[in-house]
């Protein structure tokens, strides 16, 4: 009896601890530690699309069909659907979310899944958005970056098409685990590697992308738990954002293909017989207070999309427009003075330091040789281009010029051609392998002696070695693409 006593007396007096330490003042703002613990003043909200919280574009998807040019990607060339089993278009949008990190700060450690509808009722593509779960950061302390960890990203109506004797045939649509149930649909993580084919490089294919998605916070956040409420608005692109590809792989020894819903490729150029698709996502977050945060709106005309953005004040609109892949032609020009040691200087008559950056290419024609060659800019000022060439060309006057962005693939001179797939077991696609690396192997040839620094325009880069030359064209590539995704 004096023994179960005992035992009651310790237990009571541990209630009595815990109730004492609940009610003790916390060590911030005098507030009770079980208040600060349960408090949650930061809101995650999360949205399919970059438009306004009451957008009126809408999805574009309902008039086109898969094949559309606007849909099908490039690099789609390998499997003609059968008549009768094309894919059709996908109909959900699914994000499997491990954890939230603000930095390296973990405050959101909650599994999220998440299923939408690809339809403009869809909180998630309405403007509304969806929210996260999540904890409360550190108080004062500032933030850059919002990372994602997502486990899955899927969309459906992924189809896969086997090769036989007779071409290619349908087998089922693909079919992935999400949320622990058999679910429709390819999940797009496991393709988030750089989508670039650099097989000289030794971390061509190895650059994960997705795991976390790091998304920049604009202007940043100073989490201040005074404020009644604090939102981080992520935005993720994926309305009208979304094209289809191309998978390989094989099963039980022969070739199969998936065709398949990811984002697209605008910034990170997928082509024929590359898997990965990485460094595509666009994804963007800004912070706010609600109650001391204002509004601006705007229209346009009937049918033209036209958006009203605000923009720090300073800063040129020029910062905040793309220029086209396919560059643009000097507005008058210029006169060409050899500076020695194989860097020229071209005078222009505007400004392009706002569109051109070192990494990028000039093309001048029929300057020091017969052809039209692209030559890497050096430095960009607001009346010259300086840019790296074979000495001796001398100078020129009055030589017309274009401008390049090194962010289009089509513009590197290193983007060397992939070895074609292997066949199957078939006799007719061997014979189709062996023809397809013989062309293989003739456009590689070709191509490295283009991308070779001792050897492209008569040696053209003449103070760098290839080595060299090879890693700065791809650097900047690579740099022009990291500008708008981290």
């Amino acid at each position: 009896m004096i023994h179960h006593i005992i035992k009651n007396k310790g237990f009571m007096i541990f209630l009595l601890v815990i109730a004492v330490l609940l009610a003790l003042p916390g060590c911030k703002d005098n507030e009770a530690l079980f208040d600060e613990m349960s408090s949650n003043k930061l809101t995650i909200l999360i949205k399919g699309t970059y438009a306004s919280n009451a957008p009126t574009e809408p999805w574009v998807w309902g008039s086109l069909d898969p094949e559309d040019a606007l849909i099908q990607d490039t690099s789609v060339v390998l499997c003609d659907e059968p008549t009768g089993d094309e894919v059709e278009m996908p109909t959900q949008y699914m994000i499997d979310i491990a954890e939230m990190k603000l930095n390296k700060d973990s405050f959101s450690n909650y599994r999220t899944t998440k299923k939408f509808d690809l339809t403009d009722d869809d909180p998630f593509f309405d403007g509304t958005g969806v929210t996260l779960k999540n904890d409360d950061p550190v108080h004062l302390k500032d933030y850059t970056y919002l990372r994602l960890y997502t486990r899955k990203m899927v969309f459906d109506q992924a189809k896969i098409y086997e090769q036989g004797p007779a071409g290619w045939t349908y087998k089922e649509l693909a079919e992935v685990l999400f949320n622990e149930d058999k679910t429709k649909g390819f999940n797009i993580n496991q393709l988030q590697k750089n989508s670039y084919y650099d097989s000289l490089r030794v971390e061509s294919s190895y650059i994960n992308r997705i795991y976390p998605i790091k998304v920049p916070i604009i202007g940043g956040l100073t989490y201040n738990r005074n404020h009644d409420e604090t939102v981080i608005e992520v935005r993720l692109m994926v309305k009208n954002y979304s094209k289809k590809f191309e998978y390989t792989d094989y099963e039980d020894g022969e070739l199969q293909v998936v065709h398949y819903f990811a984002f697209s490729d605008w910034l990170r150029d997928v082509q024929q017989s590359e898997n990965d698709i990485g460094s595509n996502i666009a994804a963007v977050a800004r912070a706010y207070v609600p109650e001391k945060v204002g509004s601006i709106t705007g229209s346009n005309a009937t049918g033209r999309y036209i958006y009203v953005i605000a923009i720090p004040s300073g800063d040129p609109i020029t910062r905040y427009s793309l220029v086209s892949p396919a560059g643009f032609s000097s507005s008058a020009p210029g006169d060409i003075t050899e500076l020695g040691d194989g860097l020229y200087q071209i005078t222009t008559a505007s400004d392009h330091s706002q569109y051109v950056f070192e990494g990028d290419y000039i093309e001048i024609t029929s300057w020091g040789s017969t052809h039209t060659d692209k030559y890497i800019i050096s430095e960009v000022a607001a009346d010259h281009i300086d840019f790296t060439a074979a000495r001796g060309h001398g100078g020129a006057s009055g030589v017309d010029f274009n401008l390049y962005p090194a962010s289009d693939r089509s513009n590197n001179p290193c983007d060397l051609p992939q070895e074609p797939e292997d066949p199957s077991s078939y006799i007719n696609t061997y014979l189709d392998y062996y023809l397809s690396y013989e062309e293989y192997k003739k456009e590689w040839n070709e191509a490295i002696e283009l991308c070779n620094a001792n050897t492209l325009d008569d040696n053209a880069y003449a103070d760098l070695d290839a080595d060299d030359d090879y890693t700065r064209i791809w650097n900047a590539y690579d740099d022009y693409s990291e500008a708008w995704v981290s």
